[in-house]
């Protein structure tokens, strides 16, 4: 999805994603909504995500919890869900 957005700020003349455009598309779609579920699905989507410099972001990734490949970070262990036994 951020590829693509990079994509049409870089088809854009002058490189102006937010500038008017000429309304000629290669198919008849024009936009695209996303509809995410709640809970868990900023981390689904940018648990690995890197900011660009000068910004920050409270990830799985800024927190250690897992490596920009997805395995197990150093904190791993910080986000151990709790169970009750009977």
């Amino acid at each position: 999805m951020l590829a693509s957005a990079a994509a049409i700020a870089a088809a854009e003349p002058n490189g102006d994603a937010d500038a008017p455009r000429s309304g000629t598309t290669t198919t008849p779609i024009k936009h695209l909504i996303v509809v995410i579920g709640e809970n868990r699905s900023f981390d689904h989507i940018f648990g690995v995500y890197k900011p660009r410099d000068g910004q920050r972001i409270a990830n799985l990734l800024s927190r250690g919890i897992v490596n920009e490949n997805g395995q197990p970070g150093p904190n791993f262990p910080v986000a151990a869900q709790f169970t009750v036994l009977p």
